[in-house]
């Protein structure tokens, strides 16, 4: 019997309201194989991404990183590494700035420069994107479809952004993943340490358990 905490019942009654009223979106993978997703927000951070992408590469998993422009500029090579090495690259605007509380002009700006940045480090433009904070309202996901870019929601995510340390962050994750789910882990400097952690547990436990990882759509 899975006993749930106040925070599992906050993030499901979220989660559930979110799918009901944001615009269309990627929330899960119902296509051939029911492969999950692995993505991390927020990078490249030095502290983190060079780990991940060892991990990763150990293990032959393909995943998704969501890296801002500022980001992008600040570390190309480790952009460019991620695309070398057959991983996914996706926008997360340029500052990181919440959606529903800038214009739709600054907004475009922000995509239109993350795209830039990351295309200048790894020689392609994004084709998936997610917004900071997951929230977005309908006349800037049209701006997202006007650019060909995906918008891509969540489907287990730990709140990991906050230092919970990886026990709690995995227990988060494996509570909310099934076959097909998107899983939202956090790339930063302040919790470097949970976040790679965390991720050798997941990654773990999902080979156990016979899980697949795969891009979410053709990328840089």
């Amino acid at each position: 019997m899975i006993i749930k905490t106040i925070s599992d019942i906050k993030m499901d009654f979220l989660t559930g309201a979110c799918r009901a009223v944001l615009p269309d979106g990627y929330w899960h993978n119902h296509g051939s194989g029911r492969l999950c997703h692995l993505t991390f927000d927020d990078g490249p951070c030095p502290e983190t991404t060079p780990a991940l992408l060892d991990l990763l590469k150990d293990n032959n998993i393909k995943a998704t990183f969501f890296f801002t422009g500022e980001n992008a500029e600040r570390y190309p090579e480790l952009v460019k590494r991620a695309r070398d090495e057959g991983h996914e690259i996706g926008n997360h605007t340029h500052r990181h700035l919440p959606p529903l509380f800038i214009s739709k002009a600054v907004f475009e700006h922000e995509v239109d420069k993350a795209s830039e940045m990351i295309k200048r480090a790894a020689g392609g433009a994004p084709r998936v994107m997610r917004p900071p904070y997951g929230l977005i309202d309908h006349d800037k996901a049209k701006a997202l479809k006007e650019r060909d870019l995906l918008c891509v929601y969540w489907g287990a995510v730990a709140e990991d952004w906050q230092t919970l340390g990886a026990t709690e962050v995995v227990r988060r994750i494996i509570r909310q993943t099934k076959e097909g789910s998107v899983i939202v882990l956090h790339e930063s400097r302040h919790n470097a340490r949970q976040c790679i952690r965390s991720t050798v547990q997941i990654v773990k436990w999902a080979i156990s358990k016979g899980l697949k990882f795969g891009p979410i759509r053709s990328d840089v």
